[in-house]
């Protein structure tokens, strides 16, 4: 069923402006007037002067305007001001929107862009996604786009394949890809990728080996839960990636109001990402031993639903009381950190998640929080951020919020306090099943949902309403820098 696949990029050699292609320019306002790389034909920077002159192309970030060029096309793609590395992503995911379903080929001109033009080449190819598994016609033409100047294509190909990979798992409806389904899925996707091994627990073996986690939100439904363990051997380190995949969520028996409801398809990005992110470490044969560990389950209220105040035996023995069934990512990803920390020997455990409301409220749609109390993981983690244009803000871990936590009046721990602070709460209950090891916790509830963004977000996310894969970037990135 999956997946879409990213246009494939080359390199192109030779006359881009020759009769007949489709080509992409990037055009920035400089000082009063607009700047145009070098080798643009005079004819057509004089057009582009003219129309600026005239008030009908600025160069603002992610205005673009279109010129016949005898039989081709020319896309000025607005870009901002000189050196404005956002306005680049803007620029040209617009300009991948524009093209998408009317040429099968492009040219992307990227010459004097220096250092951004690799962001710009990863802005058009995510502008070029649409998911259209689910349509009765596709509409995309797109196949393949060129590239000139000194670009790297391969780290580019890469990225675009996993970020493309974790939004169609992540947009992907509940029917289309249940538990077992997503399960099914990883395994044929990842089986030709060198060096990489696919496990999944099935309920049977979720439930002997006491992931009492994963099995109670998960048991309410028809479709049961699994856990899904990806495996690259790159050597290095060794840094688990536990993603969220609820496939979707209810609330359970503490069930979610109708509003917006529908975007909880996207409750499994955490998932996604971490999916996306080993994917395109594989690819790019980064030196670290990397796992992704996916469970993943469908959280609504039946008659075998689990209860506000059950108390459920997690993975490692810990003895949580149940006080809100719509908390329920935390205690999946719990016991999937605990099983990385202890069996499988992380040394870094990275959880991704659309945990909680609570941080969009605090960061709105477009930034994610980043919770740990590892120095050097937050400034590999915040230039991360700021290198891929995948926003995140640090987050306190303040210790006093976790003492509701460990006063459960059943046991060890509660799963839910007030809607105050509940980020920060989500946060310090994952910290007690890293058991230890460093930490880094990313509550992506507001880009990896994209819950009622709107407007807002920028032309290389996808259409309005479906998640942009958040994460995948922003965690290869960490991961070439945490070395």
């Amino acid at each position: 069923m999956l997946y879409t696949r990213p246009p494939k990029l080359y390199r192109f050699e030779g006359d881009a402006f020759q009769d007949g292609r489709v080509v992409v320019v990037p055009v920035a306002r400089e000082g009063s007037g607009l700047w145009l790389p070098e080798g643009v034909p005079e004819d057509l920077a004089s057009a582009a002067k003219t129309l600026y002159s005239l008030g009908f192309f600025r160069g603002d970030a992610g205005e673009s305007q279109v010129l016949p060029r005898g039989s081709g096309v020319v896309v000025l793609a607005g870009v901002g001001g000189r050196g404005d590395l956002e306005g680049v992503r803007r620029g040209f995911g617009e300009a991948g929107r524009r093209v998408r379903d009317r040429v099968e080929s492009a040219v992307l001109y990227v010459e004097g862009l220096g250092s951004s033009a690799l962001e710009a080449v990863l802005a058009a190819g995510l502008g070029a996604y649409r998911l259209e598994e689910f349509r009765s016609k596709r509409s995309v033409k797109l196949r393949e786009v060129g590239v000139t100047g000194d670009v790297d294509l391969s780290y580019a190909s890469a990225v675009l394949e996993g970020v493309y990979l974790a939004r169609d798992i992540a947009n992907a409806p509940p029917n289309a890809l249940p538990p077992k389904a997503l399960a099914s899925e990883v395994e044929r996707l990842f089986s030709g990728l060198p060096n990489v091994e696919v496990e999944v627990f099935d309920y049977g073996r979720l439930v002997r080996e006491g992931f009492g986690g994963i099995v109670a939100v998960g048991k309410g439904s028809e479709e049961k839960p699994t856990l899904t363990i990806v495996r690259y051997r790159g050597g290095g380190r060794r840094v688990a990636v536990v993603g969220k995949a609820v496939v979707f969520d209810t609330g359970g028996i503490n069930l979610k109001p109708s509003q917006g409801i529908t975007y909880m398809r996207a409750d499994k990005a955490g998932g996604a990402a971490a999916l996306g992110a080993v994917w395109t470490a594989a690819k790019l044969g980064l030196n670290v031993d990397l796992y992704a560990l996916v469970p993943a389950v469908v959280n609504v209220p039946s008659g075998s639903s689990y209860l506000p105040s059950d108390v459920i035996r997690m993975w490692d023995g810990t003895m949580v009381e149940v006080t809100n069934t719509d908390a329920e990512g935390r205690l999946i990803l719990a016991d999937a950190m605990a099983y990385a920390a202890e069996r499988l020997g992380a040394e870094v455990i990275i959880d991704v998640a659309t945990l909680t409301g609570a941080i969009v409220v605090a960061l709105g749609p477009l930034v994610a929080g980043l919770f740990t109390r590892d120095e050097e993981l937050a400034r590999v983690f915040e230039e991360a951020a700021r290198a891929t244009g995948e926003r995140l803000w640090r987050m306190p871990m303040v210790d006093d919020y976790s003492k509701p936590m460990v006063k459960a009046p059943l046991g060890d721990l509660i799963n839910a306090w007030q809607r105050y602070g509940g980020a920060i709460f989500g946060a310090l209950f994952l910290e007690k099943f890293a058991h230890g090891k460093r930490h880094v916790h990313l509550d992506i509830a507001g880009p990896g949902i994209a819950y009622e963004a709107g407007q807002l977000t920028p032309p290389y996310w996808p259409d309005s309403g479906l998640a942009p894969g958040y994460g995948v970037r922003l965690i290869v990135e960490a991961l070439r820098r945490l070395g």
